[in-house]
């Protein structure tokens, strides 16, 4: 059985400030990023942010790390060495945000013939959609085809007046051709925005109001899907890009 060790005062910076007096910090000078809020750059706790140390003379080294320990849904489980530096007022000490392929893989519809289990992936917003927290999609394989999801997240301060934009399509890849398509708009609730920014749009469930803005149940070409998905998405850099298949790597910053 692992034994935490706390160390002994006095706590080095930043530890010893009244903020984050209450967190325990172990022998490695690590403390656990449960006892902290994340809001997709900093580490919030009592009116102050945090970083975690840097690993590079680059004050945003760090950023990268934090963000897949989340995203990998690692942070109940993971502690961290916070920058004696790089700390301040919530209100003063600035966040980094990035635009970025954050992971998935390029549309590849002769691997999409063959899917076997779910392939997903997310994105975080571009110059021209500051209201967005992410995008999600996902291919599901299910028995009347390939399911595909996609979703763009409002921030939590614009659910009120900025609704998600959702899509739903069923791909054939026997005859090449999506059987069902709908695009809907999804309201959510103050309350449940922040569960939504929890999940994956694969397993979003029924948070929201959702309400229909088209839905086509003939069959169309996939190239007619891909051109209807990139309006519907409008501004939607991100998307377009996928199908465009003009991606960046994954995990490399689009320009």
């Amino acid at each position: 059985m692992l034994v935490r060790r706390e160390v002994q005062e006095p706590r080095p910076a930043p530890y010893d400030l009244p903020a984050i007096a209450d967190v325990p910090v172990d022998a490695d000078h690590l403390v656990p990023l449960s006892a902290f809020q994340y809001d997709g750059s900093r580490l919030l706790r009592n009116d102050y942010a945090f970083g975690v140390v840097t690993t590079t003379g680059a004050p945003n080294s760090s950023y990268w790390l934090l963000g897949a320990l989340y995203s990998q849904k690692l942070d109940a489980r993971t502690s961290v060495r916070l920058d004696p530096l790089l700390f301040g007022p919530e209100d003063r000490f600035p966040a980094m945000f990035y635009r970025m392929w954050m992971y998935g893989r390029p549309l590849d519809w002769e691997r999409l013939r063959h899917l076997r289990q779910p392939e997903h992936g997310r994105w975080l917003p571009g110059s021209l959609r500051p209201e967005s927290e992410f995008t999600d999609f996902c291919w599901v394989p299910r028995p009347d085809g390939i399911h595909f999801l996609a979703e763009e997240v409002p921030k939590a301060q614009s659910c009120g007046f900025e609704p998600s934009r959702y899509l739903h399509a069923i791909y054939d890849p026997t005859s090449e051709r999506i059987t069902h398509f709908d695009g809907a708009l999804r309201v959510f609730a103050p309350e449940e925005i922040g569960h939504r920014h929890s999940l994956h749009v694969r397993s979003g469930g029924k948070l929201g109001v959702r309400e229909k803005v088209f839905r086509t149940d003939e069959p169309i070409h996939r190239d007619a899907f891909t051109v209807i998905a990139q309006a519907f998405f409008v501004w939607n850099e991100d998307v377009l890009r996928y199908f465009t298949q003009e991606l960046a790597l994954p995990g490399s910053p689009l320009s």
